[in-house]
């Protein structure tokens, strides 16, 4: 579980350091999970397959677009944020390794968007209100 919410600016620099690698971590999750999605999204067989895989290739996208918000708050220190402990912080990183590792195929789909869903999920819910 986060640490307490709090002004960014009075992190540690330990806390300071594991907010980055969550962010990094969180965010290089996305980007691998789009890409694997634009590709999935390409490639669908049926167009059922074709409209989710497009749909969830719009929630990555936009999952994406509120990391860098969350982000943008905290360096201008208008929010509070619970600092991420090192075991979570170990866990985004695995989880985008995992993602990472993952071919873009369809018996990968599910996976991929859970992952990046969690992630996402966990790094924006750091932030509390400003």
């Amino acid at each position: 579980m986060p640490g307490q919410p709090k002004d960014p600016g009075s992190f540690t620099p330990a806390e300071s350091n594991q907010y980055w690698d969550s962010y990094l971590s969180s965010r290089d999750t996305e980007l691998d999970a789009r890409a694997d999605y634009e590709s999935l999204w390409r490639r669908a067989p049926t167009a059922a397959l074709k409209s989710l895989y497009r749909q969830r290739l719009v929630e990555i996208e936009s999952n994406l677009l509120q990391i860098e918000d969350a982000r943008t708050a905290y360096q201008a220190q208008s929010v509070q944020v619970a600092p991420p402990t090192v075991q979570e912080v170990n866990t985004l990183k695995a989880a985008a390794e995992e993602v990472d590792s993952l071919t873009a195929q369809a018996q990968n789909a599910d996976r991929i968007f859970t992952l990046a869903s969690n992630a996402a999920t966990f790094f924006i819910g750091l932030h509390g209100a400003g």
